[in-house]
Order: C-alpha cells, then sequence, then structure tokens
C-alpha cells in the first residue's frame, strides 16, 4: 500500500441538525489557564528529597541525570539501602543537589510515525507490506478481513496503548507461522530511527510515547480510574522513583526470601527445660548473652549429670537396700585406695625423690668422712676394722653386752669377758677396746649413722611403695569410665616412676624428675567417693516416684544446656540469621511508595489536575457534549501517580456507565483521551482504532471535527472500517486546511 493524498472535495455528507441545546460558550477555552498557578517541579522535589532515605536521593539523582536506570543501578541502590541499616559495608551515596536539576524544562521533539512495514507472521497479512504515514492527518481504511486490525496490532504492541490484542499468525496456511514480526520507522523531531520490533521485543522508549485510543480506552475511562500518563516536566520523576522503589523492593525481598528459606541449624534438646525454651522463642531480640550463660557448664555440673543418671538407675533397682549396702562398701574400697594412692604418690612425689637423693649424697658424703677417719685403724691385727661391716659387728657386739651380757655395765668394762671371744680382757685387749669405742662415738661416726639411716629409710619408703591390686580402678569404671581411665595412666605413671628412681639408685645415676604429680586432682576421686555415699543416703531416703521426676527434670535441663553449648555457634547464628532478615525488612518499608505518591499527588493537584479538569471539560464543550452534566474528579494515587476518573455532577455515587448510552459513553471517553494528552507538552503522535465506533452521524460529525483539530498540531492516524466517517474527516480536514493522507 502506498500513501496518497485526499480531497475532501465533492463529498455529499453533510452533519445531521444537533437535536440537544448547544453549548453557551462560543468560544472554547485554553488549557493554559493563567488562573492556574504555575509550580517549581524540580525545586519542590529537591526540597522534598531531603527528606527521603539517602539512597533514594541518591535514586533521583541518577534519575535526573541518567537517561534510564539499569539493573547496576538497582543493584547498587539495594546496596546502599542495606549499607545504611548495617546489613552491609557503609557506602557513600550521592545526593541530588541544586547542580543536578535541569537549567530549563524543555520537552523533547514529538515522536511521528512514517512507515510500518510488516515483514512476517501477522495474521494473513502479506509480507514486505508497507504503511506510509502523513504528517497531520492519516486515514487508514478497511473493510472487516482486509487486515486492517493486523497493523493496528502491531502498532498497539509497539507504542502506549491501554490494552493489547494477541496477534495470531495465518493459521490458514496450512504451515508453522512464523514469529510475528515488523520495521516500524519513526522520526523523533528532525531524526530519524528503525524499530525491528517482533511478538517478544522489550519495548521502545521514543515510541512509547505514541498514544492510543482503542476499545479499551472507552470502558478504562468510563468504569475504572486512570492515570495521567503525561505530565509537566519533573512530575515523571515520581513514577520513576517509584518504579525504583519497586525494584529494589524486589531485590531486597528476593534476598530476604532466601534468608527466610534457610533451614535452622538448632540442638534437639529435652522438652520443658530453659533452653528448650529459649529455642522455641528464638527471635532476632534474643540477647546473646543468655545464649551463653545457658551454654556455661562447670565441671561440677557435669559430674552432677552423670550422677543423676546413677540416681535414676539407682531408684530404678529391685532391691534398694542391697544397693545401698552394694554403694557403701564400694565407697569404703575406693576411700582405702584413695588414701594408699595419696601414701604413694607422696613417697613417689618430686620433694620426697629430691629428699631421697639428697639422703643419698649425704650418706655418700658421711660414708667418706667414716673411710678417712677409719684409715687410722689399718694397723690393727685384723684387717677391715672400722668398716661398715665391721661397725655393724661393733654395734651388735655393744648391744649384746649391755642388755644381755653385762646389764647396767658401760662398754667395755675392765671386768668383764669379751662377748665374742669369751676371753678376759688384758691390758692391750681393753685399750684397744676403748680406743674403738671412742671411734664409734665420734662425731664422724654418729653423722655416718644418721646419714645412712635417713638414706635407707628413704629408700624402703620408695621401695615399697606399691598400689597393689588395682581392683578399685574397676569400680570406678562404672560409674564414671573417664574418671576411671585417668587414674588408671596415673597408676602406671607411678609404677613407671618407682622402678625408675630405684633402678638409677642401683646405678648409682642421677634423678629427672618428668612429670610433677601434681598434675592429678585427687578431689575427682574424693567426689566420686561421696557421690556414692550421697547415692547411698538418697536410695535409703528415697520411697516417692516424684523423687524420679525431680531427678529426671534436672538432667533433662544439664542435658539441653550440654547440648547448647555443643551447637552454640548455630543457636548464634540463627540469631544473626533472623536479625538479618527483620533488618531487611526495615530496608523493603522504606520501599514503600506511600510518601512518593502522596508528594505526587500535592504537586500533581497543584499543577496538572487543575489544568486535567479544565482541560475535561473544555473538550465536552468542543465535542458538543453539554446534555449530561459530568465531572473528571479524583480517584486517588498509587505508586507516585494519580489517578482520576469520570463521575455525574449530580449523582457522583452512580455508576456513570449505568447511565449514559453506548454512544455517549464512547464520546466521554475521546474527552477524556484528549483532556489526558493536553496535561503534557509532548505533541507526539496520536493512534485511534476505530474511535466512532456504536456513535450516531450527530456525535461523528462531533469526533472527526476534534481529531481534525488536533492534527493541526501533531501526527493523528485514524483506523476505521466506517466509510461514512472516512467521508466526514476528509470532509473537515478540507474545511480547516488540514492535510490528510489516506492508506
Amino acid at each position: 500500500m502506498s500513501a496518497s493524498r485526499i480531497s475532501a472535495k465533492g463529498s455529499d455528507i453533510t452533519p445531521p441538525t444537533r437535536s440537544f441545546r448547544e453549548p453557551s460558550r462560543q468560544a472554547v477555552r485554553s488549557t493554559e489557564d493563567p488562573r492556574i498557578p504555575k509550580v517549581a517541579i524540580y525545586r519542590e522535589i529537591l526540597n522534598w528529597s531531603a527528606t527521603r532515605p539517602s539512597w533514594q536521593q541518591d535514586a533521583l539523582r541518577r534519575l535526573v541525570v541518567q537517561e534510564q536506570i539499569d539493573e547496576a543501578d538497582i543493584a547498587d541502590l539495594a546496596s546502599l539501602c542495606k549499607a545504611k541499616h548495617g546489613l552491609e559495608d557503609q557506602k557513600e551515596s550521592e545526593p541530588i543537589k541544586e547542580r543536578h536539576l535541569p537549567t530549563t524544562a524543555a520537552v523533547g521533539s514529538a515522536v511521528r510515525l512514517t512507515h510500518l512495514t510488516h515483514r512476517m507472521g501477522v495474521n494473513a497479512l502479506a509480507p514486505n507490506q508497507t504503511l506510509q504515514f502523513g504528517p497531520n492527518l492519516t486515514m487508514v481504511y478497511g473493510d472487516n478481513g482486509a487486515g486492517k486490525s493486523g497493523y493496528v496490532r502491531i502498532l498497539k504492541r509497539a507504542c502506549r496503548a491501554r490494552g493489547t490484542e494477541p496477534i495470531l499468525g495465518d493459521v490458514t496456511s496450512g504451515a508453522s507461522p512464523p514469529q510475528p514480526s515488523a520495521l516500524i520507522r519513526y522520526s523523533v523531531g528532525e531524526e530519524s530511527a528503525d524499530f525491528s520490533w517482533h511478538d517478544r521485543s522489550d519495548p521502545d522508549r521514543p515510541l512509547s510515547r505514541v498514544s492510543v485510543f482503542d476499545r479499551h480506552c472507552a470502558s478504562v475511562y468510563i468504569t475504572k480510574p486512570t492515570d495521567v500518563a503525561f505530565r509537566p516536566m519533573g512530575l515523571d520523576l515520581f513514577d520513576r522513583l517509584a518504579a525504583v522503589c519497586e525494584d529494589v523492593r524486589k531485590v531486597l525481598e528476593r534476598e530476604r526470601r532466601d534468608l527466610e528459606e534457610q533451614e535452622p541449624q538448632l540442638p534437639t534438646v529435652p522438652s520443658n527445660t530453659p533452653v528448650a525454651s529459649l529455642l522455641e522463642n528464638l527471635t532476632a531480640l534474643t540477647d546473646p548473652e543468655r545464649v551463653h550463660t545457658l551454654s556455661s557448664l562447670s565441671d561440677a555440673d557435669l559430674s552432677r549429670a552423670e550422677e543423676i543418671k546413677a540416681h535414676i538407675q539407682d531408684i530404678a533397682t529391685s532391691d534398694p537396700q542391697a544397693l545401698v549396702k552394694t554403694l557403701s562398701l564400694r565407697a569404703d574400697r575406693l576411700s582405702a585406695f584413695l588414701d594408699r594412692l595419696t601414701e604413694v604418690s607422696a613417697k613417689l612425689s618430686d620433694s620426697s625423690t629430691r629428699d631421697l637423693f639428697q639422703a643419698r649424697s649425704a650418706y655418700r658424703e658421711a660414708k667418706e668422712a667414716l673411710e678417712h677417719h677409719s684409715s687410722a685403724f689399718k694397723s690393727m691385727p685384723v684387717a677391715g676394722v672400722g668398716s661398715i661391716s665391721w661397725r655393724r659387728l661393733w654395734d651388735a657386739a655393744r648391744e649384746f653386752f649391755t642388755s644381755e651380757a653385762y646389764p647396767g655395765e658401760s662398754h667395755p668394762s675392765r671386768d668383764t669377758r669379751c662377748v665374742l671371744c669369751q676371753q678376759q680382757h688384758s691390758d692391750d685387749s681393753f685399750e684397744r677396746m676403748q680406743k674403738l669405742e671412742r671411734h664409734t662415738s665420734s662425731t664422724v661416726q654418729v653423722n655416718h649413722a644418721e646419714a645412712e639411716s635417713k638414706y635407707r629409710s628413704a629408700q624402703e619408703g620408695v621401695e615399697k611403695a606399691l598400689l597393689g591390686e588395682l581392683d578399685a580402678l574397676d569400680e570406678i569404671s562404672i560409674d564414671n569410665p573417664g574418671l576411671s581411665d585417668n587414674f588408671a595412666s596415673f597408676c602406671r605413671y607411678l609404677k613407671d616412676r618407682r622402678e625408675s628412681i630405684l633402678v638409677t639408685l642401683h646405678d648409682d645415676g642421677e634423678v629427672e624428675l618428668s612429670m610433677p604429680l601434681d598434675d592429678i586432682d585427687f578431689s575427682l576421686l574424693s567426689k566420686h567417693i561421696d557421690s556414692l555415699r550421697e547415692r547411698a543416703k538418697a536410695i535409703a531416703a528415697s520411697n516417692s516416684i516424684a523423687d524420679l521426676d525431680t531427678l529426671k527434670s534436672e538432667l533433662g535441663e544439664l542435658e539441653s544446656r550440654h547440648a547448647l553449648r555443643a551447637n552454640v555457634d548455630l543457636v548464634l547464628a540463627e540469631i544473626r540469621r533472623k536479625q538479618r532478615i527483620a533488618v531487611y525488612q526495615q530496608c523493603i518499608e522504606e520501599t514503600r511508595t506511600n510518601a512518593i505518591t502522596r508528594k505526587s499527588t500535592e504537586l500533581t493537584k497543584r499543577a496538572v489536575t487543575g489544568r486535567l479538569v479544565q482541560a475535561f471539560a473544555d473538550e465536552l464543550v468542543r465535542l458538543k457534549f453539554t446534555h449530561v452534566e459530568v465531572d473528571l474528579i479524583k480517584a486517588g494515587g498509587s505508586k507516585g501517580a494519580l489517578y482520576h476518573r469520570l463521575a455525574l455532577k449530580r449523582a457522583p455515587g452512580t455508576d456513570l456507565a449505568e447511565v449514559v448510552s453506548e454512544g455517549e459513553a464512547r464520546c466521554l471517553s475521546i474527552a477524556s483521551f484528549f483532556a489526558e494528552l493536553s496535561t503534557a507538552n509532548d505533541r507526539s503522535a496520536i493512534l485511534f482504532d476505530d474511535p466512532v465506533s456504536s456513535l450516531d452521524q450527530t456525535w461523528r460529525h462531533s469526533v472527526a471535527e476534534r481529531l481534525v483539530a488536533e492534527s493541526a498540531r501533531r501526527q493523528v492516524v485514524v483506523f476505521t472500517h466506517d466509510l461514512v466517517f472516512l467521508h466526514v474527516l476528509s470532509d473537515a480536514a478540507n474545511r480547516l486546511g488540514v492535510d490528510a493522507a489516506s492508506c
């Protein structure tokens, strides 16, 4: 198809006479009403931004200085929001400032359609067929089934249509239809551009400025609130900021959802315990210090748990009195074992061992001194006088002399016989005996005797430091295997230590102290013995199931605390997870658009709504719709946009769609559509799809004149299958001197 000029001359279609009252106003007031105050929108937004979170101030800066906000920007803004609440490391934001604001409120050049080429896949349209659009009014006419709807659907998909329709391939061809595609050529001011469209294309930004009126608009304007699509420069920042908030919210909600879906790794503990209550009621406000307090267990607590387990078993025994006796005997045996163990440990202790080897050194010195002193007796008739063995002989002889042979006599005595040879003392022998007695009574001899006695006593102590049978260890292991193992190791050490000391003494070596005996805690065994006696007392005194319940309750608490101690890091991690979830919710709360909507509504009321209401009233006059009093009223806002709706002036609660006829409803929708467009300084193209469906001849003329009048200042494209309306449009274009093209 090619475009060609249509001359309206010769048209024999004459507008019918109006049957309703003509409007009293002769002229239509401009929508640029000087009584509606101008608003410094950017200045208002800058002042308002100081009340917003820092990441939204940064977002406003990006919205002003950047052409578009991409995923990287959304990720940055989400990070700024999280950093503010401690979910990430602190990051610097750059809020909107005076220098970021545009110096003028210049509006971009209008978007005009120039060509639409169908490539393939749309209904039964021929491939590579082109529609050419004129700069002012373009009328695209086609009977039903001619393919007009296929081109309309392409443009609705590519442009700003309120409702789009599915595009079907040529289902009559017998082959699988290809993906729908087309080439749309348009201009923005003096610049031309091509948009290669296919059915799943992302929107083309400039083409989204082209507005579309079709049957969907008629329903939306009459029955639903609708948003102001275009606004004075700057008000769109609210819509875009609201959209950014929505995108940031989606990021935050996704991350929060990931946190919420994590399965908490908490220990299983006995019920009805403080730990169970803690875990069941774990929240972001749970004090970690309480977790640490409950998870703290002393050695006494652990021992108590073992005791309780034993008590529970004791209570359940079939012969309590026999068990009392058994426990008492075990306690007595272990007490004797502890006494012996303490005694042996003392004899083999570091201090005792040092004393032993010091006694050996002292004995060596005394022996050397004695040997030196005894060297004076080398001239004696019998060798060896003065030696240790001789000394023993002498001491034995003296003992026999004073205790049995001559009690009461001092040794030696002149009038006595020798207790060894039974001979009477001669002068020489008696003198020799006196000399020897003086020698044995000397300091050297005394020191030697004392040193030897001390050394032999210490040596004997080590030799007798034997534990004997270790059956007691088996008894300990009945209740406390760990304690039994510890003391078994200690007993083995004592045995090895004793042997090492004796070998060192035998080899005349020096001792090396490698393990202080203080490392073993005898109080643990004492406590175990005490626990056996306490168990015996408890069993003897217990005759109630309540005791068993009390013990089980105490054991459950200790076991739950023990489980908490083993998993304290997991519990603290769960608290941190819940804290992060709560903080994420705080972040998400900041993405709410209520405040944005309120500010947008406030500014829109001052900058747009008054203009919009006035424009709607003007449009009703232009369309000669004055027989029913209709108002355009505010209908609230959402996510940065202010909405309006149509209502009867004298019956605002009545559903307008139930009062007006189908034709009147269509006329009101067209008036709303033009009123909405008037709120923008954008003069981009508008597209009408069968605008006069359901309209009679009266309304056709009014609508045609309005469309032609609009085409004098912007591109208007009309698709219609109504031949009469086509001629009415042509007449109006000819009469008003507007160039018109047809396809």
